[in-house]
């Protein structure tokens, strides 16, 4: 018995059946994948950071609703204070390097002139024009030694009655310059706040 031969023209149909049937399947789980490892995720993102801006803004709202006179009267000392502590003009600036003058004399130690002071520069990231000026500071011990301390400790003292100045400033350089126990000469180089560009 013979089997009945087919057409090419069908099976180039089946054939075609059969491309058309993989290509569905295929398409059927791209999307598949899109909705369940993509679309949905995404969506719970979406969702969890728009459930972080709402409980945000609704501790902005707690806020602007409980604003504390009293704070903002503290916030504002606390802001004049800082003000305070900054170099605000030449004539302050002459009158620190005098009192430093003084402090130094009492720790039995001479800044030698000059202090070099450069043109402060913005501060970087400041809204409220803040500036750094540069000063270097020379020291060297009295020739009449009349400190009971070593010329180490007089100018640690130095640094320390600096600090207490009531003016702000970072100290960037300290180097000294002797032997174990006497001192020829140190040098101090401060990054001193001033409101605005201030010129020496």
């Amino acid at each position: 018995m013979k089997l009945p031969t087919i057409p090419k023209s069908a099976l180039w149909v089946l054939v075609l059946r059969l491309v058309i049937l993989v290509i569905v399947l295929v398409c059927s789980v791209l999307i598949w994948w899109s909705i369940s490892r993509r679309l949905l995720p995404a969506g719970r993102q979406l969702h969890d950071k728009a459930a972080v801006m709402s409980r945000l803004e609704n501790e902005v709202q707690q806020l602007e609703m409980n604003w504390n006179i009293a704070e903002a009267e503290q916030t504002e000392s606390r802001f004049q204070q800082a003000k305070a502590t900054l170099i605000t003009g030449p004539e302050m600036l002459a009158k620190w390097q005098k009192d430093n003058e003084r402090r130094a004399r009492a720790q039995a130690l001479v800044l030698l002139p000059p202090t070099e002071a450069r043109k402060s520069r913005p501060f970087p990231g400041a809204r409220q024009g803040l500036g750094l000026l540069l000063v270097a500071m020379d020291l060297r011990p009295l020739e009449t030694g009349r400190a009971t301390n070593s010329p180490y400790r007089c100018l640690l003292e130095f640094t320390r009655l600096l600090q207490d100045s009531g003016k702000r400033f970072d100290l960037t350089e300290l180097s000294a310059n002797g032997s174990s126990n006497s001192l020829q000469q140190a040098r101090l180089v401060l990054h001193l706040w001033t409101a605005e560009n201030l010129q020496p």
